[in-house]
């Protein structure tokens, strides 16, 4: 038997449950490659009160897995006496991680770095408080104990796998997308044309670089030769000046198979994600998958793929102008683009998120007793 957690939200109402789209997915193609039962161990939360985006309702009856509420999660894994537990390295799966008496897997996403990048960004660009630091600090011992009691990791993107490593005997790294073989294959990708299209997608928040994206493009656009537009997928915080400005069309939230995929393959050039700190965005794979490479700032999770893989170009961390260079640099050379394009669709064709199931259940298959 396969225990999956997840620190997300699970609403339910009776027979009926709501909680992300991912979070959905994710369990169905654990249940598909996992070769026995798999249970999802969760919380009840009240229908209607989380804020998550992107979310799901589903009758109960219809989940390919199980779903066990329970206001005890401890109790009821080892009730279940699983093979082996999935569960995440974050702050709500602690009594977990420091408790579990079965072999667990954790997932990694964020390291301390990371966790110290986020922060800064948020405090624009300022050093977290003293109070904050030391909480982080704390907060990464009790991680790093816990991931050496755990039977493996599955690292989501380079940065957390190169520092978390070697805390347990079987490492995994694997690259988190909603990319499908069939998406892949099958969707249309949009022919270069005299204009560029560019898309920011995700939270409108400081360290998603959402600021900064709006104004590299908006320098951008008034010094470069090609016309450049920018499309804003996504919500949060940040305002926009009003009116919009020129070239900029908000497409706001939208779903993401029916929607973001088609759209993004059809329209879009280049994903700007000028991200602030390292997390190991979904954005950067699937926007590369359907046609559009990146361009971001130098974070690692970013530069890595740039370097090692040429899905996308970097800028200096948080420089405003040499990010709009660059986006000038890359909307005049095609070939460049179309390099960056067929490089991405390479990695992607190795990554859909069937092969990276698989793989998973593979690795948690070698970790179970």
């Amino acid at each position: 038997m396969l225990v999956v957690t997840v620190p997300g939200p699970v609403e339910r109402d009776g027979s009926l449950v709501r909680t992300s789209a991912k979070t959905l997915s994710g369990l169905e193609y654990f249940a598909r490659f996992w070769p026995g039962k798999v249970v999802h161990v969760t919380r009840t939360t009240d229908f209607g009160s989380s804020q998550v985006l992107g979310t799901r309702t589903v009758h109960i009856d219809q989940l390919g897995h199980e779903t066990i509420f329970a206001s005890d999660r401890l109790e009821a894994i080892h009730r279940l006496r699983p093979d082996v537990v999935l569960t995440t390295l974050a702050m709500s799966e602690l009594p977990l991680l420091e408790s579990l008496e079965v072999p667990f897997v954790a997932i990694t996403e964020y390291d301390l770095r990371t966790r110290f990048e986020w922060a800064r960004a948020e405090r624009g660009g300022r050093l977290p408080s003293l109070r904050h630091t030391t909480f982080l600090l704390q907060l990464e011992r009790r991680y790093r104990r816990a991931l050496m009691r755990a039977a493996g990791i599955q690292a989501n993107g380079w940065p957390s796998y190169v520092t978390y490593r070697g805390l347990a005997t079987n490492p995994l790294l694997f690259f988190d997308s909603r990319i499908t073989q069939d998406m892949l294959e099958s969707t249309p990708l949009k022919n270069r044309g005299e204009s560029l299209t560019l898309a920011f997608s995700g939270r409108w928040v400081r360290p998603k670089g959402i600021a900064h994206a709006v104004a590299a493009f908006k320098h951008a656009r008034a010094n470069s030769e090609r016309d450049l537009r920018l499309e804003l997928f996504g919500s949060g915080p940040y305002r926009l000046d009003t009116p919009i400005p020129d070239g900029i069309t908000v497409r706001g939230n939208v779903d993401y198979e029916a929607e973001w995929v088609p759209h993004v393959a059809a329209n879009v050039d280049l994903l700007l994600a000028p991200h602030l700190q390292s997390d190991p965005a979904c954005t950067y794979l699937e926007a590369a998958a359907l046609g559009a490479p990146f361009v971001s700032f130098s974070n690692r999770a970013a530069e890595w793929l740039a370097t090692t893989h040429h899905l996308g170009w970097t800028a200096p961390m948080g420089n405003v102008a040499a990010l709009s260079d660059l986006i000038i640099s890359i909307s005049s050379d095609d070939a460049a683009i179309e390099t960056s394009r067929d490089a991405a669709r390479t990695f992607m064709a190795d990554h859909t998120m069937e092969q990276e199931f698989a793989r998973r259940v593979e690795h948690l298959a070698s970790c179970a007793r």
